[in-house]
Parts: C-alpha cells; sequence; structure tokens
C-alpha cells in the first residue's frame, strides 16, 4: 500500500521541479524535414521581379541600354559642343574662323516647300548702304531679298533671310558660306563645277503649303568673283508654279537676261563688287508673269575652287500675287 502511495507522489514531485519541461517531450511536433515548401524559393534576386527592392547604389549602377538613343544606332540623340562649333565653318579662304552659333542650327525639313507662312509679308527694305559697293542703296521700288545683313539663320545648305525668304535646295556638294570680311556680311557659294547653284524661295502663301506667287520686272544684284577661273558665267532663272525645276535648258524656261526683249541670259563677274542689272524677259509677261521661286545657277568657266560673294539681291517693280 504505501508502494502505491510513494511512486505516485514521487512523480509529482519530479513534474513540479524548475527545469521540468511543460509538455512532455511524446507531445511535441515533429520537426519539418529539410525538403519543406519553402526550402525550393529562389533566392536569385534577379529572377525574383518585382520581389526585390533595389538599393540605390545597385540602381545607379545598372547599365544603359544604348540602344535606346539615336535611333538604336547607340549615337547621343542630343548635339555635342564640337558639332554646334562646327556647323558654320567658313569658306577654304577663312579657314573656318567664322564660327557658327547655337542659333545657327536650323530644321530644313520644308526646304523645297517654301519658307512658311511668315510675317511681315508686304516689303521691308533696309536702309543701310552697301559701302564696298559704291553706296549702293535700295530703290523705291525696290524689294531687297538679301541686303548684306546678317543672317538669321545659317548652315551650309540653309540660309534664312528677311521677309520670310530663304536660300535652299544647294545642289551637289554645293556650300552656302558667310562671311562678315571688314564688317560686311555676304553670302557666298562655291564647292562645285558649272550648272550647279542654289534656289531663293518665297514663304509659303497663308494657310497654304504652296510657295506664295509674286512678279517683278528686274533683279540688281551686287556680287564678286573669287577664284582662277575667268570669265566666269552665272545665270538667274525665274520658275513658274507648276514648272519642272530641273530642265534648265528647256525652251519654256525663263531666264532673266541684258534687256526685256533679248537672248543673252549669261552673266560675268568681275573681282570687286558691282551692279548687275537684269531685266525680266518680255514672252514671262506674255503668259502668266507668275513666278514662285528663283534659281541662281553657275554656268561657262566655273570650278570648285571658285566662289561668287553675293552682298546685296533687289527684286525691281515687284508685286507679290
Amino acid at each position: 500500500m504505501l508502494k502505491s502511495i510513494f511512486i505516485p507522489l514521487m512523480l509529482l514531485l519530479w513534474s513540479c521541479r524548475p527545469d521540468a519541461p511543460l509538455r512532455p517531450s511524446y507531445l511535441e511536433q515533429p520537426q519539418q524535414s529539410s525538403f519543406s515548401q519553402d526550402s525550393n524559393k529562389d533566392t536569385d534576386p534577379a529572377r525574383q521581379g518585382d520581389r526585390v527592392t533595389w538599393t540605390d547604389e545597385f540602381r545607379n549602377n545598372d547599365p544603359i541600354d544604348e540602344s535606346r538613343h539615336g535611333e538604336g544606332d547607340g549615337s547621343a540623340d542630343f548635339a555635342t559642343e564640337d558639332d554646334m562649333s562646327n556647323s558654320d565653318q567658313g569658306g577654304p579662304d577663312q579657314g573656318g574662323s567664322d564660327q557658327g552659333s547655337d542659333d545657327d542650327r536650323v530644321d530644313d525639313s520644308d526646304s523645297n516647300q517654301g519658307g512658311g507662312s511668315l510675317e511681315p509679308m508686304e516689303p521691308t527694305n533696309p536702309s543701310a548702304k552697301l559701302a564696298d559697293c559704291n553706296n549702293a542703296e535700295v530703290p523705291s521700288n525696290g524689294f531687297a531679298i538679301y541686303w548684306g545683313e546678317s543672317f538669321q539663320s545659317h548652315t551650309e545648305k540653309l540660309v534664312q533671310l528677311q521677309n520670310g525668304w530663304k536660300i535652299d535646295d544647294v545642289w551637289g556638294n554645293g556650300k552656302i558660306f558667310r562671311s562678315n570680311d571688314s564688317g560686311q556680311p555676304s553670302i557666298i557659294f562655291g564647292n562645285e563645277v558649272r550648272y550647279h547653284g542654289f534656289k531663293f524661295t518665297p514663304p509659303n502663301a497663308s494657310g497654304s503649303s504652296d510657295r506664295r506667287r509674286f512678279t517683278f520686272k528686274r533683279a540688281e544684284v551686287y556680287a564678286y568673283h573669287q577664284g582662277t577661273s575667268s570669265n566666269a558665267q552665272w545665270g538667274l532663272r525665274v520658275i513658274k508654279p507648276g514648272e519642272f525645276e530641273e530642265a534648265g535648258g528647256a525652251p519654256t524656261t525663263t531666264w532673266l537676261s541684258h534687256s526685256p526683249q533679248g537672248n543673252n541670259t549669261r552673266f560675268g563677274l568681275s573681282g570687286s563688287c558691282s551692279k548687275i542689272s537684269m531685266d525680266m524677259p518680255q514672252k514671262f509677261f506674255n503668259e502668266n508673269g507668275e513666278a514662285n521661286r528663283l534659281i541662281w545657277e553657275m554656268q561657262d568657266n566655273w570650278n570648285p575652287n571658285d566662289r561668287v560673294v553675293i552682298r546685296g539681291i533687289v527684286l525691281v517693280d515687284f508685286t507679290w500675287l
């Protein structure tokens, strides 16, 4: 009987000791296997997508995709400082000393569509005299396309002039330079052989993509020649609306001549600035008398080393149509 009382009493005292477990070991849950579901998680952050929060240090070192710049060719989508400074190189005799500014960079995407509907549309003539051209002045009935002023903007293929006009569509390897010798701004064309030139394009008609039409009776050009060729020739062609501009030798074309009834359409250039008067042929007015562009084209005795320096161009008895 004592044994039956002693044994349960001893077990009770043993369970009440300070270091005894609260639950018998046989009631404990079994340990999870080392192959639980969490053991298969991918710990590589490169394959965990949005679950990974990158640190600033890692983000700053993330390589840049170069194909997203410059239309996928790896080039930058912005102009460098060198691109800007070299955009307006001077002619061969200037050694590139006439560097252009950032403002010289222009969009010539519409070079064959006219200069846009720009104001003012009525003639505004400068009052300055061309000191190196016998103090020439714009006549009261003249409209100056260019008169020795600084260009609004300029590249080798496009020059923005006053009154919404521009020089564009420079052919072949031809280049337009600008000079500021002795404070006298000038347009210079060179770097090509004969039958090359450039175009004087008026602004577009208001609310239209068509070039504005005009008429005039005479052109007065102030220019001179630089180069080794003797008796260098050139001409000024008038483009009529709808006319094919490339057929310069066609009988239907209109070239300014030495007189309204004359057929001599070739003009020379001297070594110093002089006035060259050019008349519109009468047959132009016998047709419809409308123009929408001018083409300056070099003719015989012209080489890539020759240059024409233009100081002023005036259209006399000019009228917008």
